[in-house]
């Protein structure tokens, strides 16, 4: 077996961010043309009272749901009328007349002596137009800031149609006030032009679900904006995977291993419109457990659990010089040689840990390797630094989350973990596609090295991708990420 010794580098980044004037819920932000305080005279008085102004302006602005999609404001608290200067008991002046929002009453006149006049009512409830009238039917809709800069995902070129996670929960979204399944959802540009969706997993009872965006992701900004807009009974679901994970964008096999654990014949679906659907096997069928973006596989090593891809959907993925191929791993043991990730067959591509920890040259380290097999014969699997007595490579140890990258580009072949560029070698020889099946969690050439552990977003792409787009796969989707948040909830009507 033939090893490359090389060190590695790598980044990522990406933007996004959202603005847009409307009151956040449950605020009643003011419109325009608040009342008039009342006018005021006392009775007995020799001096009239001034007239008030208009009525007060709220505390935030709101925009009005009219085709215009102007903005209107509220206008200021009606003063109250003047005293009359008689000290006898005059009566106070008249009401402020109401005002056509939720401005503030216009104030009464205080009178001579007693009885000063009412206030003005207060307008309607705020109206907005966010994401303009093709969205006045969804009464509920939130920001979605996407921070590429150095305080967010550290990515500073774009990435174009790139599939954003997003999981939502009882302490970010209010699943009472959405459709069954999320079938209302709605995802848009400030301008209200629709951006692809869809809903991996949706659980209204346990208020938690997975979903993806695809965005083009602006890098080193913060300014650019998507829009979640929901509320409407009357929308069908518009959540479609094969427009998030597009063929015509590289993707080849996308499975975000969310299903509940069978031994079915595709029971674990391709979100690609290859419908490369996979089959979950071992002596018990896998589970599942939550993982990085929503639920993953969870399978057992003692039960020899793993999902393959039957039949002749393997054909796809015939394609060794451009690819990029990845995984979220998290290992619970270790106890065989070449524990296998993410493979096809022994003379396909593979991603797997290089033997045991326990072999000398690995000292204690659980090191990971990606491999090509030459034509004729013949490993080409390199290793980070030092020589084949010390391998360099990162301890990917067990009880935590690692993202695994394979980037193939004949002649390099290149491995990044967490973002990081591991190992980048320059690779000769003619590399073969393999005639066996895509294995998520063991090799299906060598069926004991079946993985421990828990398992996520295995995805196939035959496209070359750079660091920018890596850096952002682990930056979005890694446990305390901070490229993306979400804004407060707001309403249109």
């Amino acid at each position: 077996m033939r090893r490359s010794l090389i060190g590695w580098v790598w980044s990522l980044s990406i933007g996004f961010a959202l603005g847009s004037a409307c009151s956040a819920e449950p605020d009643s932000s003011p419109r325009q043309n608040a009342g008039t305080g009342g006018s005021t005279s006392g009775a007995g008085g020799s001096t009239s009272a001034s007239t008030g102004s208009s009525g007060a302006t709220s505390s935030s602005s709101t925009t009005s749901s009219s085709s215009s999609g102007s903005t209107v404001t509220a206008g200021t608290t009606g003063s109250g009328g003047g005293a009359g200067s008689s000290t006898s008991a005059a009566t106070g002046g008249s009401a402020g007349s109401s005002g056509a929002a939720a401005g503030g009453a216009g104030g009464g006149g205080t009178g001579g002596a007693t009885d000063a006049g009412v206030g003005g009512t207060g307008g309607s409830p705020p109206v907005g137009d966010a994401g303009g009238p093709s969205l006045a039917k969804w009464q509920y809709f939130k920001p979605i800031t996407l921070d590429t800069t150095a305080t967010g995902a550290n990515v500073s070129v774009a990435v174009p149609k790139y599939p954003v996670a997003l999981v939502l929960t009882s302490a970010n979204f209010d699943f009472a006030q959405a459709k069954d399944m999320g079938a209302d959802l709605r995802f848009t540009t400030p301008d209200g032009t629709l951006l692809p969706h869809a809903i991996e997993s949706w659980d209204s009872a346990a208020k938690v679900a997975a979903l993806w965006v695809k965005v083009d992701v602006k890098g080193n900004d913060k300014s650019a904006a998507v829009l979640m807009n929901w509320g409407n009974p009357d929308a069908p679901s518009t959540s479609n995977s094969s427009s998030v994970f597009d063929v015509a964008d590289g993707f080849v096999g996308v499975w975000h291993l969310a299903e509940a654990g069978s031994k079915t014949a595709g029971a674990y679906k391709d979100a690609t419109s290859n419908a490369a659907d996979a089959t979950g096997l071992g002596t018990t069928a896998p589970t599942n457990t939550d993982a990085r973006i929503g639920k993953g596989a969870s399978l057992s090593h003692a039960e020899n659990q793993w999902i393959r891809l039957d039949g002749t959907k393997n054909s796809l993925f015939n394609f060794q010089d451009q690819m990029t191929y990845s995984i979220w791993v998290y290992m619970k043991s270790h106890t065989v040689g070449y524990q296998a990730a993410f493979t096809k067959g022994e003379t396909g591509f593979r991603m797997h840990y290089y033997g045991l920890s326990s072999w000398a040259e690995n000292r204690m380290r659980h090191i990971v390797e990606i491999c090509v097999e030459n034509t004729g014969g013949g490993d080409i699997c390199p290793l980070k630094g030092g020589n084949a007595n010390a391998w360099q490579g990162t301890d990917v140890a067990a009880g935590q989350w690692f993202h695994w990258v394979a980037i193939h580009n004949k002649p390099n072949l290149s491995y990044y973990l967490n973002a990081v560029l591991e190992i980048s070698s320059n690779e000769g020889g003619t590399w073969t596609t393999g005639t066996k099946e895509v294995a998520i969690g063991n090799n299906s050439s060598s069926m004991g090295r079946s993985w421990d552990g828990y398992l996520d977003e295995a995805r196939i792409m035959k496209t070359v991708k750079d660091v920018n787009w890596v850096k952002l796969e682990y930056e979005s989707q890694r446990e305390g990420q901070k490229f993306l948040t979400m804004g407060a909830t707001q309403r249109r009507f």
